[in-house]
């Protein structure tokens, strides 16, 4: 669990010069054509044998809005039989297996549309929006905490739940129209 910014960028860069070897995905998720909705975060296993959980939470202790975290995961191969609801996703991540990450940027969104309120007193502060993921074949991945709900809709921010883009445009798109979860 980060306590400060600073933890949490630095966990976030042991995937850097990593490879990817298998994906799962945790508790109900939704596939689309742009981007894939997934409720209870991913787990991503290095070829180094290395297992990280990207998810959703409130570490910072913003009191109302979601970030990206992650998690080293010490003994996949004991714990992993107590997960429900995992789903093996590597089928969909093919271009990005066996790619190395070359570099990885935690992106903190500031809160300005937010009212300050007795419960919120850090509300104008920011919070890790989401993560990207750069690979050496030049594709990029981002996960998001946002909540995508149709097209003629705004998307909500800060939602508890791992959006994954595999596009930066639409990535872009979404994320900048977006309205923050209160």
């Amino acid at each position: 669990m980060s306590k400060v910014k600073t933890d949490l960028e630095i966990a976030f860069l042991a995937l850097k010069h990593t490879t990817i070897k298998k994906v799962w995905y945790k508790g109900v998720f939704s596939i689309n054509t742009t981007y894939h909705a997934i409720q209870e975060g991913i787990f991503i296993q290095c070829t180094d044998g290395e297992v990280f959980h990207i998810y959703t939470a409130d570490e910072l202790k913003l009191g109302f809005l979601q970030g990206v975290y992650i998690k080293r995961i010490r003994y996949w191969e004991r714990e992993k039989k107590y997960f429900k609801k995992i789903y093996d996703a590597s089928l969909h991540w093919q271009p990005y297996l066996g790619e190395e990450i070359t570099s990885v940027f935690l992106n903190w969104k500031l809160i300005y549309k937010s009212k300050p309120t007795l419960g919120n007193p850090k509300s104008n502060t920011d919070y890790p929006h989401d993560v990207e993921l750069h690979f050496r074949n030049e594709k990029d991945v981002s996960m998001a905490a946002i909540k995508i709900i149709d097209k003629d809709t705004d998307p909500i921010l800060g939602f508890p739940q791992l959006t994954l883009f595999f596009d930066k445009k639409e990535r872009d798109k979404w994320c900048d129209m977006g309205k923050f979860y209160q």
